[in-house]
């Protein structure tokens, strides 16, 4: 909740309910997700919760919205001769995990009010950290934390703009079944007449 909570202008709608249920259906076999108290990596869990509540808002459109919430994982492992190289990997795979030495989940609000920062000035809008979760067993390493965050900020750009062309492609009147699949449908569908 307080995650998004920043993107959202409550004060437009007083006295109304805002309500989104996340829920994992299913987890991994490393328990990374539903019912795996305790176990996993919930990282890459809390970025999926934190863009489905994003898309979910966007898409009901009427939510009056500043910006918006996009999130990714960032996983540290423990790399070279001895450990002592450290590699970052935006959203690990269920196979990196047991390797993980630390990370975690940033979320960033991309917005136009945000003005300042326009370091991506072709890619679009500005960006703000908003929270995150990185840890690490290791002493605490403010050069490690920057990568991290540089790392995760390319990451939710990239889920911002895909975010931003699926609501771009709502409305459109693309077909499904696109023309040149049209010889792979079964005879009964292809040569289907429509009465007028």
């Amino acid at each position: 909740k307080a995650i998004v909570a920043h993107a959202l202008l409550l004060a437009r709608n007083p006295r109304t309910l805002i309500q989104v249920v996340g829920q994992a259906l299913s987890g991994a076999e490393t328990g990374s997700g539903s019912g795996s108290a305790g176990r996993g990596w919930p990282a890459s869990l809390t970025s999926s919760l934190v863009n489905a509540t994003t898309a979910a808002l966007v898409n009901a459109g009427s939510v009056p919205m500043c910006g918006v919430v996009c999130a990714v994982a960032v996983g540290r492992i423990n790399a070279g001769e001895g450990g002592k190289e450290v590699v970052l990997v935006l959203d690990p795979e269920e196979a990196e995990l047991p390797r993980l030495a630390g990370g975690g989940c940033f979320a960033f609000m991309f917005s136009s009010l945000l003005g300042g920062n326009a370091a991506h000035a072709g890619e679009g809008l500005a960006s703000s950290l908003l929270w995150t979760n990185y840890t690490t067993a290791a002493p605490f390493d403010v050069a490690e934390l920057a990568r991290a965050r540089e790392l995760a900020e390319k990451g939710a750009r990239q889920v911002w703009l895909a975010l931003r062309e699926s609501v771009e492609n709502m409305g459109s009147s693309k077909p499904f079944i696109k023309m040149e699949q049209q010889s792979q449908l079964p005879h009964s569908l292809s040569s289907m007449e429509v009465d007028e």
